[in-house]
């Protein structure tokens, strides 16, 4: 500690407590309040008047100061020494009218014990004495599953450090003979904590669709594909959301919903309870009838204002808008659309031609040779990009090679040439062309996938 003037304590090497470990900065205090700064920019500032209880705690071989101020809420600082008791002490008391209390936490290792719900925070109680404590402000979402709640916590990214390690999921059980139920404290943290996505009441539901407790924000989308399957019986939507929702410390940038494209549905849109909150654009009526996955694409649409794009010119071997492949070990669908390569299910992958630096087409036999030399039917496509997240599409049907060679030059994108070539394979045809191919990359000039603004489809089936 800093030898400090009579009316400023100044401490260094202070880190703000919580969810967020690491960043480390200084703290100092005066007559009026505290300040205190990090080393990555993030401050905090209290006023004296504000403050209504201070504790001291001890944590590991160090201490922490826990303010609490009106309203409830509370800000807790690491690195403190045991010689900075006293002089905390007499400055609080002095200046701020304010008795310095030890607390202890209770570090016998139970993981069972009571919830204690205290203003905007929750405690969680081990015999006498408290085990951690929770701000409803730190939650990001709340998810109930039968007798056991999960809460995952807002990621700081002002940490100092890339290695900073953060807290991101709780999971609480709740025994069904306790005294409080796992449905009862999800209702409490959805009512006080800072998940933005509760906000709202439903609009239209659709029973086709599995649902799950992750509400999504119409501004977090920023791409919708609409992508009907080769089997000509299902349609799928994927939606890109900036930025991804999370499961622990898994994201998810891309959803995929499935339809049965010659399901119906009769919506009924609850208008008059989101009066006022819908977009002046929204076109959307009360009853809505038709296929289910023509009703969604006018729904998300209408709600979004977002265009849906669909796939463009490409079409494979079988006239079909994509080629059946595979990532590492899922097997999908690869859609070349306009703008972007797209493959679903799993993992949902969307690659930009502009982000695209070469590609190269690898285990590609002739078809005059392939069965006679034990060249493989199928070939497979790599995709480089300027990020250096390369993917591999594999399992390509070897029918499919000509029309997609045709389509990557159409697109400009730099073709490498032809690895593992049986020797003295026919190299007529797309292979040649392949071998001589230099196209530039993709500037990102090229239009937009054509937007879908048929009448016909925009409007739902009449029954």
């Amino acid at each position: 500690m800093e030898a400090p003037a009579a009316s400023i304590l100044q401490f260094q090497n202070i880190s703000l407590g919580g969810k967020v470990a690491g960043s480390s900065g200084i703290m100092k205090i005066n007559a009026s309040g505290i300040g205190w700064k990090s080393k990555a920019g993030k401050s905090v500032a209290i006023m004296g008047t504000d403050l209504v209880k201070a504790e001291w705690i001890p944590i590991g071989k160090s201490f922490q100061l826990k303010l609490t101020v009106k309203g409830g809420s509370n800000f807790k600082f690491n690195g403190f020494q045991q010689a900075n008791h006293n002089e905390l002490k007499s400055f609080f008391d002095a200046n701020f009218k304010l008795d310095l209390t030890r607390l202890e936490y209770n570090t016998s290792g139970r993981n069972w014990g009571d919830i204690d719900v205290r203003g905007p925070g929750m405690m969680f109680q081990v015999g006498d004495g408290p085990a951690f404590e929770v701000p409803f402000t730190d939650v990001a979402q709340c998810v109930l599953q039968k007798n056991e709640v999960t809460l995952e916590f807002h990621q700081d990214d002002t940490s100092a450090s890339v290695d900073s390690e953060s807290l991101v999921e709780l999971r609480l059980y709740f025994p069904p003979d306790g005294d409080m139920d796992a449905d009862e404290f999800h209702k409490l943290v959805l009512d006080k904590a800072d998940v933005v996505s509760t906000t709202g009441g439903g609009l239209a539901t659709f029973p086709q669709i599995p649902t799950y407790d992750y509400k999504i924000m119409y501004s977090s989308i920023s791409h919708i594909f609409e992508l009907p399957k080769p089997d000509d019986r299902h349609v799928c939507f994927m939606i890109s959301l900036d930025p991804p929702i999370r499961q622990g410390g898994t994201r998810y940038p891309h959803l995929v919903l499935q339809f049965d494209k010659a399901a119906k549905i009769d919506l009924q849109v609850a208008l008059k309870e989101m009066e006022g909150k819908l977009p002046k654009e929204s076109r959307l009526e009360e009853e809505m009838s038709g296929k289910v996955y023509k009703v969604f694409r006018r729904v998300v649409r209408e709600l979004t204002q977002k265009k849906i794009t669909v796939p463009g010119t490409y079409l494979s071997h079988h006239q079909a808008p994509a080629v059946k492949c595979s990532v590492k070990a899922n097997d999908g669908y690869l859609y070349p659309m306009d703008r972007c390569f797209i493959f679903i299910h799993k993992p949902p992958t969307y690659i930009r031609y502009s982000d695209i630096t070469v590609v190269e087409f690898a285990r590609v036999s002739s078809e005059k040779q392939g069965d006679i030399q034990g060249g493989s039917r199928t070939f497979d496509l790599v995709v480089y990009t300027k990020g250096g997240n390369d993917v591999q599409f594999t399992g390509m049907q070897r029918t499919e090679f000509k029309a997609l060679v045709n389509f990557i030059q159409s697109k400009g994108i730099k073709i490498k040439r032809i690895s593992h070539m049986e020797a003295g394979a026919d190299t007529s045809g797309a292979e040649a062309d392949l071998v001589a191919s230099s196209g530039a990359v993709d500037d990102g000039s090229s239009s937009e996938d054509d937007d879908f603004i048929a009448k016909d489809e925009m409007e739902p089936d009449e029954e």
